[in-house]
């Protein structure tokens, strides 16, 4: 929904408010989708819809049948196409659904014309009556062609594979794609396939295994190497840098393993031309002059970085992987192998386990070498090396059953990029981990991973019952290296939601855990941090930078990333200690030195290589002290950078603050219209968030842009009600300003309900102030005891302005 507004851009759409409440989002978000489809003539294209599909061809999210009866019933102009190699249930009286699996029989012709070896059949009688029977038996598949292709230089090989297929295929209504009737007849149509999908993926599987039959023993095993191996890593220079170590580890029991390890160049070069040659493998080279893709760094000479004798608890360990000198350093990071789905399932039905395995090993180790380098290499730019060798080789170390090293990958990964797409990938990985490991000390560590990961997927209730379950059981078990990890997690958690009494009571037990579990400085500093984050979060800011202070001459004493003590990143430390200094000084009014923490942060993210949504919300921190200092062109430049990278990050906590940032923004430059309109979009993003306290920030300011308006008074004192009601329960250390601009209003002697407040509130869309007063820590039994608390303290504060 996110992706589809900003495709659109129509934020004003809301379409991915209330995504977690059905009913909501049937009745208030798919009308506006109508309408706005009907207004307006766009095409929609939904590419790989079997994905959203089970078996059966139901959605695995039923909310998905709504949007799709949405996008499809309308009566405007706009017009959607769905791909799917499975049919949705339902849509078959309302789309037209073209078969495009085959080629018609002219199309086909044309195909076969164009290449070379079977348009040399042409040429004579017999070729072109094997030909007739070549393209009888592929009925239009365009892989089969491409088979047949490579088989046609030996006819009589090409001839034993229709033959064969003829006998299997018997009883298949192969002769229809023959009829060809003109154009003067009833129904003119070109020659079609009547043969159902069954008869295409069956063939398509004996055509595969027959041609790899024919293969040099070598060129097979390459073959089922490469269809193991994920389509990402089908390159010329992962295939080369794990080609020598995956045939010594399949060793001399396996003969073409030994016939490969004793051939000039491992038999590589030769092999991967044979697969092209047949057709199996679809070769992309380089264009001459193009530049190598980003990732595309080669590991190929010499040991892979990371590899070495002291790591070989990782398996196999190539030291030597020279490469053969027939290939092109230059093009290994940008050939690619692309191979067709039925291709590969079908030879890896007919491959021995043990060369998966291998595969599925030697391919772990790879990336884990990968992520070593750019852990060693981070402060260099190394991070999104890190970040990329943890999406492509978790896979295989779960396949392996190589659990720790995998959970170890998938938390270097979220820990550098958040981003929701990352998150979802990690997320099913990680609760196979722990459902593997359940119950030894590799699942403490996967369940603190996974609690994590959920919390930073915006699911904080699930991530905090599985870190209380880990802190719980690790203390019973001493392990209090563990508790100290989750309790740091829980107390971000805390903290995010708004209960900080809580989250100060638990930094003084987290830092007990970690000077039980003897860790070293940097972490027993990161303690400290934490602790200092809260004390920001409370309102103790000027404490929190004499502490900020001393830290940093504390830290500067301390051993560099090489001295660390594993137990956590000195870059995090680091950072975050700037970051909550920078958050302090911001609030006391010290605006250049905010700005000059903000730089500085910046620079170390930069330096290790932080991914693109890291970079932005850094540089989101600058905008307040620029718009303060009435810099309002660079901070509108800042903004709008910040804004496209959390849109096509779909980073919906960042969206909030962005568009709050904006509305501040257009309130100091005088268009309050737009100021209002801005923070209602924030508002949206800070419910769908769940974080309180923004939320409270949005309707504060949404209150100062309608009063600025002159808008009704009502509706002013609900938003600012608002915002103090979720402050005083949390506890913020942000109540004392709403609590002054609520003393400008001149309030009556007693608050108005709570009810009528979020009656006013959540008039604007998204807005679930009664849900979200209900989640925090129930420092005053309910909202109308909040609210009279709020009101005694606006008294007080006008009482004392009376005085003074």
């Amino acid at each position: 929904m996110l992706e589809i507004e900003r495709q659109l851009n129509a934020p004003n759409l809301q379409l991915a408010v209330q995504v977690d409440q059905p009913e909501q989002f049937k009745r208030f978000v798919l009308p506006r989708l109508r309408a706005f489809l009907e207004q307006n003539a766009l095409l929609l294209v939904l590419d790989n819809l079997e994905h959203l599909l089970t078996e059966a061809g139901d959605w695995r999210d039923p909310l998905w049948g709504a949007v799709m009866a949405t996008l499809l019933g309308h009566r405007g102009l706009s017009r959607t196409i769905l791909t799917s190699r499975r049919l949705p249930a339902g849509l078959g009286q309302t789309c037209l659904c073209e078969p495009i699996h085959a080629l018609s029989f002219a199309e086909s012709v044309l195909l076969a014309r164009e290449l070379p070896p079977l348009r040399a059949l042409l040429a004579d009688p017999p070729g072109r009556a094997l030909l007739t029977r070549t393209l009888r038996v592929i009925q239009g598949h365009p892989k089969l062609l491409e088979l047949a292709a490579g088989l046609a230089g030996d006819r009589a090989a090409l001839a034993a594979q229709v033959a064969a297929t003829e006998t299997a295929d018997q009883g298949a209504p192969l002769d229809a794609f023959f009829a060809v009737t003109g154009p003067g007849s009833e129904q003119a149509r070109e020659g079609e396939s009547a043969a159902p999908e069954a008869v295409f993926v069956a063939t398509l599987h004996r055509w595969t295994l027959g041609v790899s039959a024919g293969l040099d023993p070598v060129a097979r095993l390459l073959l089922q190497c490469l269809c193991r191996v994920e389509p990402e890593d089908r390159t010329l220079d992962v295939i080369d840098s794990n080609w020598e170590s995956l045939l010594q580890r399949l060793g001399d029991q396996d003969p073409a393993a030994a016939a490969a390890l004793a051939r000039p160049g491992l038999g590589l070069t030769e092999g991967l031309a044979d697969l092209g040659r047949v057709g199996l493998v679809d070769i992309e080279r380089p264009v001459p002059g193009q530049s190598v893709a980003a990732g595309g760094r080669s590991y190929a000479v010499g040991a892979a970085p990371g590899r070495d004798a002291s790591e070989a608890e990782t398996g196999r360990i190539n030291d030597r992987n020279p490469r053969p000198a027939a290939l092109d350093p230059a093009e290994t990071g940008q050939t690619r192998y692309r191979i067709h789905p039925g291709v590969a399932e079908a030879v890896l039905g007919q491959t021995r386990p043990e060369v998966l395995a291998a595969a599925d090993w030697e391919l772990g180790d790879y990336h884990l070498a990968r992520s070593r380098h750019g852990l060693k290499t981070e402060t260099e730019g190394g991070g999104g090396l890190v970040v990329d060798a943890g999406r492509r080789g978790a896979p295989y170390l779960v396949r392996s059953g190589r659990w720790w090293e995998a959970s170890n990958l998938l938390e270097h990964m979220t820990l550098r990029d958040k981003s929701p797409e990352t998150l979802a990938f990690a997320i099913p990985l990680l609760r196979r981990i722990g459902e593997a490991t359940a119950g030894g000390e590799d699942g403490l560590v996967a369940a603190d991973v996974l609690a994590n990961t959920l919390w930073l997927a915006g699911r904080p209730a699930e991530a905090e019952a599985e870190q209380r379950r880990i802190i719980a059981g690790a203390v019973a078990a001493g392990q209090f290296r563990f508790a100290s990890f989750a309790a740091g997690d829980l107390l971000n958690l805390l903290r995010a939601g708004g209960r900080l009494p809580e989250a100060l009571a638990l930094a003084g037990e987290m830092a007990g855990y970690s000077r039980a579990a003897g860790l070293g400085p940097w972490s027993q500093l990161l303690d400290e941090v934490r602790r200092l984050q809260v004390l920001a979060a409370i309102g103790q800011y000027e404490e929190v930078l004499r502490e900020v202070a001393s830290l940093r001459l504390r830290m500067g004493a301390l051993p560099g990333e090489g001295g660390a003590d594993g137990a956590t990143n000195p870059w995090n430390v680091r950072e975050t200690l700037l970051d909550t200094g920078l958050g302090a000084a911001l609030n006391t009014g010290r605006l250049e030195e905010a700005l000059d923490l903000n730089a500085e942060v910046m620079k170390w993210r930069a330096e290790r290589g932080a991914g693109d949504l890291e970079l932005a919300r850094t540089r989101f921190n600058g905008y307040a002290p620029l718009l303060r200092l009435g810099r309002a062109d660079d901070c509108r430049g800042l903004l709008q950078g910040c804004r496209a990278v959390f849109e096509r990050e779909h980073s919906v906590e960042e969206l909030g603050a962005v568009y709050s940032a904006l509305a501040s923004l257009n309130d100091q430059t005088g268009d309050r219209a737009a100021a209002i309109g801005f923070e209602q979009a924030a508002l949206r993003f800070r419910y769908q968030a769940g974080a309180p306290e923004g939320c409270a920030v949005s309707h504060h300011n949404l209150s100062n842009s309608l009063e600025g308006q002159g808008a009704d008074p009502a509706q002013v004192l609900a938003h600012r009600l608002a915002a103090a009601a979720l402050r005083i329960q949390m506890g913020s250390g942000q109540l004392p300003g709403t609590i002054r601009t609520l003393a400008n209003l001149d309030p009556p002697a007693h608050p108005p309900p709570f009810a009528a407040i979020a009656d006013q509130a959540e008039q604007v869309p998204g807005v679930r102030l009664r849900a979200r007063f209900a989640a925090l820590p129930p420092t005053y039994p309910d909202p109308d005891a909040a609210l009279a608390a709020v009101w005694a303290l606006v008294h007080q504060e006008r009482e004392r302005r009376a005085a003074s």
